[in-house]
């Protein structure tokens, strides 16, 4: 347990600090409104991108965990259920982009959808359901050295957008290419119809709609905000919530070095299960509890020292986010569990509240009150899911069969 939390910690951290580098590089060579604009387009591609693995990773990690013996078969079905889902988003997304009128716009997302295709054919998740977090960490490591170092040498001769989604594109590629060649010695794949794929499928879903929801609350206000308000402003939110995103993303870390534990208890709530899902509950708070505070205060300097002068009206919704933090580690403790607990479909609904209110409470706030009023939104939406979700919780679990003293 405590080898595979190392390793894809380390991964996650690694690749995550070559992401927010280049998103400082980018903030301070930008102007804020491009910046605003390339956060808009990723927003949008990320939609999309969400859909071609659509839960299908985690199912098939669960799966795998409980019924090792068909990895070949679930890792073949997995692939293929991405590749149909990335033809299909595929068009969407291209009749979509084909109605902005910004030409540039337009040239930034064609360049993003390249990205379906290293979706659709990542196989990382394989290495992380036979608790190889090794693995992982190799193959994110390599992927972000890539990363940083074509999108210096691009931006050093083209200083535009456009450098971001290429550099991308071929530093997930390499990383990819090198995974596959390490499967080939361990996994006979196969392509699989979609008559052949149809109960995993079913079985994603859940899950999938889960996180899609949960997508909708944290970043459709961006896209609300580049909608009714400019570009300018898109930028400003961009950093506080690109700031927010890094700071929670230990969160998805710890529960997923606990998913396979968590999987192969999920016919009795034993010992182990009982105390795995406490250590997972102290790990998270704790870490949310000291970042929120340290946050809250001194968010001025933290956009000033990251981001320049010009992003410092990121601060206040920076600290909203700062509160934020404390309810994202809440439901992410009494809600991530159900989805391995056979409880996907309450988990959804869930998250399906939060999404409708947080669309709502967009569109009500954003218009007098732009990031700010998007950063509350988002607030309010998570404390009412973390609400559901622990009454939830306490009526399929019970709070009492977890938190009870072992005889």
């Amino acid at each position: 347990m405590k080898k595979n939390l190392f390793s894809l910690f380390c991964s996650e951290i690694i690749s995550r600090i070559a992401n927010f580098t280049v998103i400082i590089i980018l903030a301070r060579s930008l102007s804020v409104e491009n910046f605003g604009t390339l956060n808009y387009i990723s927003i949008l591609s990320g939609y999309f991108l969400y859909f071609i693995n659509f839960g299908f990773e985690i199912y098939g990690i669960k799966s795998v965990s409980k019924e090792p013996f068909r990895i070949n078969e679930l890792f073949s079905k997995i692939t293929s259920l991405k590749i149909y889902s990335a033809i299909i988003c595929g068009i969407f997304y291209c009749i979509l982009i084909w109605q902005i009128p910004d030409k540039n716009k337009v040239i930034l997302a064609f360049l993003y959808l390249f990205l379906f295709l290293n979706q659709a054919i990542n196989p990382f998740w394989i290495f992380q359901a036979i608790q190889k977090m090794e693995n992982v960490f190799i193959f994110k490591l390599i992927e972000s050295i890539f990363y940083v170092v074509i999108i210096l040498s691009l931006l050093s001769i083209y200083k535009n957008i456009f450098v971001v989604p290429v550099s991308l594109f071929i530093a997930q590629l390499i990383a990819i290419i090198i995974s596959y060649r390490l499967l080939s010695k361990q996994l006979t794949v196969k392509y699989c119809l979609v008559k052949d794929i149809f109960n995993e499928l079913k079985s994603s879903l859940p899950i999938g709609l889960s996180s899609f929801f949960g997508l909708i609350y944290l970043n459709s206000d961006i896209i609300i905000i580049g909608y009714l308000k400019t570009d300018q402003e898109v930028g400003i939110y961009s950093a506080a919530i690109k700031l927010f995103t890094v700071l929670i993303v230990p969160f998805q870390i710890i529960f997923s070095v606990f998913l396979p534990v968590l999987s192969e208890n999920v016919h009795g709530f034993s010992d182990e299960l009982k105390k795995s899902f406490k250590t997972y509950l102290k790990i998270i708070n704790l870490y949310s509890i000291f970042t929120s505070i340290l946050i809250f205060i001194f968010a001025d300097i933290i956009v000033s020292l990251f981001f320049g002068q010009e992003y410092n009206n990121a601060a206040m919704p920076l600290r909203i986010f700062a509160v934020n933090i404390l309810f994202v580690a809440l439901s992410t403790t009494f809600g991530n569990p159900l989805i391995v607990w056979n409880l996907q479909k309450m988990h959804m609904y869930a998250l399906l509240a939060g999404a409708v209110l947080n669309i709502f409470m967009n569109f009500l706030l954003i218009p007098n009150y732009s990031y700010n009023g998007a950063a509350f939104a988002t607030l309010f939406s998570e404390f009412v899911v973390f609400i559901i979700l622990i009454i939830i919780f306490n009526k399929y679990i019970g709070l009492k069969t977890i938190f009870k003293s072992d005889k």
